[in-house]
């Protein structure tokens, strides 16, 4: 949804691939921010630091593929979560962290995303 996105972050262990169907989707790779729109495909190797989200005014879909899989079960939790909490409540993050740590899945938190820059 508009407004949305996540903090820089990193996979060691997984690739993540982004396709946009819809809307335009922001992602930083590194130090590099760039917008890609319906039709664009982004990978990001394991390993690299990035953040994605949507900075517009519509909603953005995209299908999202994670190699190997795994991180995919996070996804219910995450929800429910999103049902319960809005992302600025003081015990988001904590809760967001939480179910990192019950899936084992692989990220690593890097920084807080300041889109300004």
């Amino acid at each position: 949804m508009p407004g949305y996105k996540t903090n820089l972050h990193r996979h060691n262990t997984t690739d993540e691939a982004f396709y946009v169907l819809e809307g335009v989707l922001t992602v930083r790779i590194d130090d590099k921010t760039s917008e890609y729109s319906a039709g664009s495909y982004v990978l990001v190797p394991r390993g690299t630091a990035h953040a994605q989200g949507n900075l517009g005014k519509v909603p953005v879909r995209f299908l999202l593929t994670i190699t190997p899989s795994g991180f995919e079960r996070s996804f219910k939790d995450r929800a429910e979560l999103f049902k319960t909490m809005k992302p600025d409540h003081p015990e988001f993050k904590k809760k967001g962290e939480e179910n990192a740590k019950k899936w084992k899945y692989d990220v690593e938190f890097l920084a807080v995303w300041n889109t300004q820059e």
